[in-house]
This record gives C-alpha cells, structure tokens and sequence, in this order.
C-alpha cells in the first residue's frame, strides 16, 4: 500500500514538470515565430531591394566585364513567404561581339523558405518561374565565344582551403520550375553552323534531390543554314541523385516533327518512348533501358508516299564525350508504301544481338544479323557479322533469295512481259550464296542458282560502289538458250528493212565494263545447236571486251574460237576467229537448218571482222576468210550420176534410166576457200569429188540473204557400172557443168543442159576429124609400141608421118 502510494507521488510530480516544460518551449516558438515575422515586416518597410540594383550591377561588370541592366528594378515579397521577383533585366555581350545583348528576360519569380534556411541551413525553394527568356550564344571564326567568361583567380598556393558551406546541398529542394516563351539563338561561325529555339517551355514539379520529379517540355527548333525546322515535345520523369552525378529519367515519352531544308521527304514524324535513361554526369555516359521508336517519312523525294521505321532496343549505351552508341538486342523494320515502289510495297525487317555505331567515324559493327526484305513477290533472307564504314568494311554471312516467279515478278513492277519462244520459262528462280565484304569489294562464294530448270555454281565479285571490278567463275550444267530468245518471226523482214528494230549494243555501258571470268557449261543449246562441256575466258577493259579462248565439243568434233568487241571509239567492232575439227555435218545441219540431206565429217575455219551495232549489220559488212573440208560425205535426196544419165538419155532421145528408190551422192571429199566481202562470200576454189567424179567450182553465197550461186564442171575420171549394161565410156570424152543455186538450207543441183550439149557437140567433131585424118587409134597403141622398141639394144627412129599424127592428137586430145 505504502509502495502504490510513493509511485503516485512520484508520477504526479513528473506530470507537472512536463508540462511546465511544454509550456516554455510553445513560449520560446512563438517568441521566434513572433521575432522572425517582425524581422521580415520589418525587412519589407526599411529595405528597398532597389537600392541594390546598382550594387548587384556593378559587381557582375567587375566579375565578367558584361553589362547588367534591370529595367524593371527588384521586389521582395514576404506574405507569402518569401519571393525575389525580377522585372525586365539585360546582360550585354562581351568587347568584340554585336551590340545586342547576351541574354535577357522579361520576368523572374524566385520563392525561398526562409526558417529551413535560417535553422537548418536547408535550401528549400518554392518557385522559380522564368518569362520571355532570349539568350544569343555566338562563335566567332577564330574561335571565341561569347559564353565564355573570365575564370576567377584561383587562391595562393599557401592560403589555406576555405571551409565548405554548412549549407546542404543535397537537400536542395525546388517546389517547381516554370519557363515560358525561350529563344536561344547558336550561332557558329568556325563552324559555319547556326541554330534558333523557339517557342521553348519547359515546366517541371516538385524538385528534391533523389527523388523522381515530373518534366514537361516542348520547343520548336531550326537549323538556319539547311534550312530544316523541329518541333519537340517531351514528358518525363527526372531523377538527380544526391551525389549530383547522374541523372535519371524514367517513363520518357518524346515525339518530333521534322520538316524543310534537304531531307529525303517533306515531314519526319518521330515518336518514342524509354523505360528509364541514366546520365553520368561525370562520365558523359547514357544509358537506355527499353527503347521503342517509330519514326514516319511523308513526300519529299522518297521512293515512296509512306515509310514506316519501327526500332526497339533492350538496351542503349551511348557515349557523349566520345560519340559512340551500341545497341543490345535491335530490332527494326521500315515499311514502305505506295509511290514507284515494286507492287506498291516494300518490308524490310531486321534484328540483331547487338549493333555498335561511332558518330565520328561512320563505323557500325554487327553482332548475328540477321534480315528479310519482302518486294514485289521476292523475300531476301541475309545473315551476316562484322563491321562496315564508308572506306573500311569486313563483313561476312549467307544470303537466301526464296524461289519467285520472274515473270510475275515483272509483272509487279509493271514492266513489259518478256516474250519468250517458250512461254513456260522464267517461271520458277532461287538464290543461295556466302558473302562477303572486304572495304569495297562484295563477293559471293559458293553460289547455287536455279533459273527454270538450268543450275548455276561458282563465285561473282564486284567493287560495289562503282560496279566495276568484276570477276567470276560460274559454271552451269545445262541451258536451252533458244527457249529464252524471242519467237521467230513469221515473215522475213525485208532486206533494206533487216536493221530496223534490231537491238542496238549498249556501247556506253560497255565502255565502263570492267570484267575478268570464266564460265563452263556443260551443254548449251543456241540456234538449235548443241554444244557440250563449253569453256569460255571473258575480259573487258578500256571498251575492249574478249572472249578467248572458246572451247566446246559438238557432234563428235571439237570447237575452238576466240572473238574482240572493240567500243573504245564509239563504233563497235567484232574480231573473230572460229575453227571446227571433225563435226558430224549431218547431226549439225540436221539441228539447225532442219535439212538431213548432208552427212560427213566438217573440218572449217572462219576468221573476219565487221561493224557490229546489231548482229545484221555484222552480216552486211563483214570481211574475211573461209576455208572448208568435208570428209566422208553423203548428199541425200539427189543421185548426181542418175542426174547425169539422165541428162544424157536426153541429148540422145533415149528413155532415162530408173530412178534410185533412196536417191543420194558420196562425197569422198570437198574442199572449199573462200573470201567474205561486205556480207558475201566468193569462193573461188571448190573442189569435190564424187564417185568416178571430180568438181571443180566456184561461185556466191550472200550471208544476209541466205542464199547460194554455184557452178561446177564434173569430169569423169572412171568407168561407172551401174549393172544395167548401160555403157557410158563416151562421158569420158566431156565435161558435164553443174549448178547449184537457192537457199542455203535446201539448194537444187541440177545439169547445165545448154553447156552439155554445146561441150557434146565440140567432142563429136573432134572424133570425126580425127577419124578421117586416120588418128581415131588409141594413143596408147602408140605408146605401147614405142615401149616394146625399147627394150631393142638400138633406138627406133620415129618417121614423120608418126610425128605429124601425135601433135594432130595433142591438139585435139580428149579431156
């Protein structure tokens, strides 16, 4: 009991002592409370800030040499606590710079908490609003710059370190900013550069040393030079943290319009959004987590009405200082629409591990790339690493065209159809390659193409940025030319017309080739010919372009050429030179010409030169050289001796001999030499021989037109035997003329009648006149006789009668 009652006493003497206390300390807040506010009506009756003004004035000349000028004088406000207004106030430009002034604003509000200031050294400041802001910030050609200000005098090597402020900065706190109605003018002339905001609004909220706070802002800015204009609009939330070395902005909204001066299209539209960006303020270091963009491009000269970019970006990593960005994890794709664009529509994506670009340098290093490109019915898949700048590249990866149709392809574009005497061709192309960039060459290596039904291999490499350089080795297996030429046409264009619309060579481009390859193919049909296991070595250089050597096989025989296209003068000019050894005419003729009516092994040779805008101006005037052999030969169709025999039943009034059931020549041999003169080959040797029978020709053959004169005298050598009796020693006596005219594919063979006859009829007065001079016996009685005397130890001494008879013989001897 005694115990209960000590505590109570205790505990109420407590109570009184705490509130006596509580009393005094609500006595000495309101004291001060009562003192400040008495300091501060006070402040406000007795201090005139503009008696500063001149003071504050006179203090920035000492410091910068600059002017100050505050037209609208200062005001201090007190209720409520605190503010420092600033009417219109001007900073000149430094000695040497335009008259105009620096700076100036038109009004300045600054809020200030007194009591954390006084009691706490905080700095707690309420709002600071800036109206009408103008700042010209100007370069001159040597360099100087009027934002530079004169640095203050750095203290005496022995003086002590003044002590830091006991103010915290770390606890600065702003209640908000608020700017309206800036323009900041930047003018470069080192550079040549100048630039002008407008328009610049920037209003933020609570501002407190790490801790996130609200930023709105937009300005509309201009390149003065390029004439090109910027509208920007920006919200974020901002972050400083409270060392004062980074900067943090999260839930960044940004959009821009982009207009004028010479950009590719008429409006940019820009929108993006960032999770959260860090600034080192130390380092100059920016980080970007989550980036998504899109950009749009209207008008202008793009190669279409619309093109969309979309970018994403896990993260960003962009230097400042050092002007360097690389991207983690990219992802873009630009579509494009509407205008000259392939079937109205172009989509182009791409996506790689991570992409690295220096602004300084132009270079951009590539991690696992990898691309599509969808046009006009064509899809592009491209992989590829490395780096690449405008003279320096290293890039490498495989390139996939997916298989398309190239007619409807064409058809997309909206060019003409490519009329093909096969219409089911370019129907079906593919495309898989390595490739590579060394600086400025691209090379595709272990290429594997397929048009239609012919395949390609091998490898191409060109210097991109001028397209020439160009070599290559390709090699195809097999390849009907004649289905991708056009249908032939179904009347012949006349001769004096044979130029027009012909496909002229393209001399200019030409001219610029530059070419170094080879290409084999293992069966190539052109003109209906078949060719296999064709080589060829091409070249091009200074307007020269040769193919040498040609190599091929055909129809069991070999072909070698080499042919020159000269377009250095701008007149092109063909050299060429073709040799065939050993080919089946037959087979050949059979193919080409559709005729089957020559059979034999062709060993020829062609050497020439012409004009060659178009292939029918080679014809017309071509020059050069032509020699042929055939060997073994058959002429089908027409049996020359039946031609003959009858020929000579005729002249006799005989019925003709029967017809061959399966009519045809043996040509043991021709031999033919030649001279191409403008188009027309003159053959003034050609020799054939036929069974008992030798031909000694010449004659014509236009290569325009296709067409052939020829004229012949066969002399019997031997004594057919046909197995009807038939005796036709007397055809030994004469020469029988023969004629072969027409078209070169199918020409007609006949026998000079007029000249048979007229040859007939000089043999038969020779044969009379010797009969009545008595000359009629054999000249080999003679000889015979003359022979057998001179095995006679003594020579026989011819008479004059002998003597006489063997020159009359001479005379008229038999051919």
């Amino acid at each position: 009991m005694m115990t209960r009652i000590v505590v109570a006493s205790i505990a109420e003497g407590l109570i009184k002592i705490m509130k006596g206390i509580a009393k005094w300390i609500v006595g000495i807040v309101v004291v001060v409370l009562l003192l400040v506010i008495a300091v501060m009506i006070v402040a406000v009756v007795v201090f005139d800030p503009d008696d500063y003004r001149e003071v504050v004035a006179e203090l920035v000349y000492d410091q910068t040499g600059r002017t100050l000028e505050i037209e609208g004088g200062l005001s201090i406000n007190v209720l409520p606590c605190c503010s420092i207004a600033l009417k219109e106030t001007r900073l000149s430009n430094p000695e040497g710079f335009a008259e105009t002034e620096f700076a100036r604003v038109e009004s300045v509000k600054l809020g200030l908490q007194l009591l954390p200031l006084i009691f706490r050294q905080e700095v707690l400041v309420d709002d600071i609003g800036l109206d009408g802001l103008e700042l010209t910030l100007t370069r001159r050609a040597d360099g100087v710059a009027n934002w530079e200000f004169a640095s203050e005098p750095s203290a005496p090597a022995d003086e002590p370190e003044t002590a830091d402020s006991d103010i915290d900065l770390s606890t600065l706190s702003i209640g908000s900013i608020r700017i309206r109605d800036a323009r900041v003018t930047f003018e470069d002339a080192e550079a040549d550069m100048a630039y002008r905001v407008d328009d610049f609004d920037l209003q933020t909220g609570r501002i407190a040393v790490g801790k996130p706070v609200d930023l709105e802002m937009s300005l509309a800015a201009e390149d003065l030079k390029a004439g090109t204009s910027v509208q920007l609009r920006l919200d974020s939330k901002v972050n400083i943290d409270p060392e004062l070395s980074a900067l943090v902005l999260s839930g960044l909204s940004a959009d821009a319009d982009v207009s004028g001066g010479d950009l590719p299209a008429a409006a940019i539209a820009l929108a993006a959004t960032v999770d959260t960006v860090t600034y080192d303020l130390n380092t100059g270091l920016a980080k970007l987590d989550q980036l998504q963009a899109n950009v749009d491009l209207s008008g202008g000269d793009l190669p279409a009405d619309d093109v969309a970019l979309a970018v994403t970006a896990t993260t960003v990593n962009y230097d400042v200082n050092a002007g360097s960005a690389r991207f983690e994890k990219l992802q873009a794709n630009v579509d494009l629409a509407g205008g000259d664009l392939p079937g109205d529509k172009v989509a182009l994506s791409a996506d790689a591990n991570s992409v690295g670009y220096d602004l300084n340098t132009g270079r951009a290093d590539l991690d696992q790339l990898q691309a599509k490109l969808n046009a006009a019915g064509l899809q592009v898949d491209l992989t590829g690493n490395g780096f690449y700048s405008e003279k320096l590249a290293e890039l490498a990866g495989e390139l996939k065209v997916n298989s398309f149709s190239p007619r409807e392809i064409l058809a997309e574009l909206e060019q003409p159809e490519i009329v093909t005497a096969d219409p089911t061709v370019l129907q079906t192309a593919d495309l898989t390659s390595k490739w590579s960039v060394k600086n400025t060459l691209l090379r595709l290596d272990g290429m594997a193409m397929r048009l239609d039904d012919t395949g390609i291999r091998g490898m191409a490499q060109l210097n991109y940025p001028d397209q020439s350089d160009i070599q290559f080795d390709l090699s195809v297996d097999s390849i009907n030319l004649d289905r991708y030429l056009p249908p032939a046409a179904d009347e012949p264009t006349a001769a004096e017309d044979e130029d027009a619309g012909a496909e002229e060579l393209p001399i200019e481009a030409l001219k610029e080739l530059e070419l170094q390859g080879q290409a084999s193919i293992g069966q190539l049909t052109v003109s209906d010919a078949v060719l296999q296991n064709i080589k060829v070595t091409i070249s091009a250089a200074d307007g020269v372009l040769r193919l040498n050597p040609i190599l091929a096989d055909l129809y069991g025989g070999s072909y070698k050429g080499r042919m020159t296209l000269n377009v250095a003068r701008g007149r092109p000019r063909v050299n060429f030179r073709h040799a065939l050894t050993g080919v089946q005419m037959g087979s050949l003729l059979a193919d080409t010409t559709e005729t089957d009516n020559i059979e034999g092994l062709l060993t020829a040779r062609f050497e020439g030169a012409g004009l060659a805008r178009n292939a029918n101006q080679l014809l017309k005037t071509l020059d050069g050289d032509v020699s042929l052999d055939l060997a073994d030969g058959i002429y089908k169709g027409v049996d020359v001796w039946y031609e003959i025999r009858k020929a000579r039943a005729l002249l006799k009034g005989a019925p003709p001999p029967a017809a061959s059931a399966d009519p045809q020549t043996p040509i043991t041999a021709m031999d033919l030499k030649g001279q191409i003169d403008k188009g027309q080959l003159n053959s003034d040797r050609l020799l054939l021989e036929l069974p008992f029978i030798r031909l000694d020709g010449n004659g014509t053959t236009n290569l325009v037109k296709q067409n052939m004169d020829y004229r012949f005298n066969a002399r019997v050598f031997g004594k057919p035997d046909f197995g009807d009796g038939e005796d036709l020693s007397d055809l030994a006596k004469f020469t029988i003329p023969l004629t072969v005219s027409g078209d070169v594919a199918g020409p007609k063979i006949g026998v000079d009648l007029a000249s048979l006859a007229k040859d007939a009829a000089v043999q038969k007065g020779k044969d009379i006149l010797l009969k009545k001079l008595g000359l009629d016996e054999p000249e080999s009685q003679d000889e015979a006789a003359t022979q057998g005397d001179e095995t006679s130890d003594q020579p026989q001494q011819e008479s004059t009668e002998d003597v006489l008879k063997k020159g009359l013989r001479d005379i008229f001897k038999k051919p």
